[in-house]
């Protein structure tokens, strides 16, 4: 790597180290101003409020994960070499992706497609994703990332529904539904993809036209929660299982 490349990356990573560092810290002396109006992160007569031991226990991963940046900065050139392969494979998983999809057999996708859709317009919030969009993604985007307080909210999911909300002129229940849908459909395709290049392509239109309309499929195909990026993930693993086993 060219000693500019070197030095522009590790001010990335010191500047990434920092964040991570930092981010915490706002986010939980935020969350103590919307809970107690207090300003700062004290106890409200110049005594320091104790911080809680789950913070510790961030800061502590936190500061494992700065450690391993600055070794990632010591050893630039072979993480600059993964950085590219990982891109490289990303860049081929897409196109391939894309020319498998590029096919009149893909209709089969229509009736689920349009039935998510319609679905996601007409069927009441239910009790799950009220409480997904209400305690979580219409908070601040840190309050996404750092507030766990039960397995309720599913991180990733409430980062990308927390983007979605910002969209302008579109009704609220639209906001809330375009991830679940966008993903479902998503979902089917890898899955197509996946069977198609490792099954034949009879296999691939029974199964890719089967499980999108069974029942928990179709209600977490527009149900504002992460069950379909679980599902997304578990597919893309097994398809790249089944791609180093036969391809290596």
């Amino acid at each position: 790597m060219k000693p500019v490349l070197k030095a522009g990356f590790a001010i990335l990573c010191c500047l990434f180290v920092f964040a991570l560092l930092y981010l915490p810290y706002k986010g939980y002396a935020c969350f103590r101003q919307f809970i107690t109006g207090i300003d700062k992160v004290t106890g409200g007569y110049g005594q320091a409020h104790p911080a809680p031991a789950d913070y510790y226990a961030l800061l502590a991963v936190l500061l494992l994960l700065a450690a391993l940046a600055a070794m990632a900065v010591r050893r630039c050139d072979s993480v600059y070499f993964y950085l590219r392969r990982s891109l490289f494979y990303f860049r081929r998983a897409l196109m391939n992706l894309f020319n498998d999809v590029k096919t009149t057999d893909m209709l089969i996708l229509a009736i689920p497609f349009f039935a998510t859709v319609y679905f996601g317009l007409t069927v009441p919030v239910h009790f799950d994703e009220a409480a997904t969009y209400i305690g979580f993604a219409s908070k601040p985007l840190y309050y996404c990332m750092l507030h766990y307080p039960e397995p309720n909210n599913h991180i990733l999911h409430s980062v990308i529904l927390h983007f979605t909300t910002l969209l302008p002129y579109t009704d609220l229940l639209v906001k809330v539904r375009i991830p679940a849908i966008l993903l479902s459909l998503l979902t089917w395709m890898v899955c197509w993809s996946f069977l198609k290049r490792y099954y034949k392509t009879n296999t691939a239109l029974f199964v890719t036209g089967l499980y999108p309309v069974v029942f928990m499929s179709l209600l977490y195909g527009f149900s504002s929660r992460g069950y379909y990026l679980v599902l997304l993930f578990l597919i893309i693993a097994l398809y790249a299982a089944y791609n180093i086993i036969h391809d290596g």
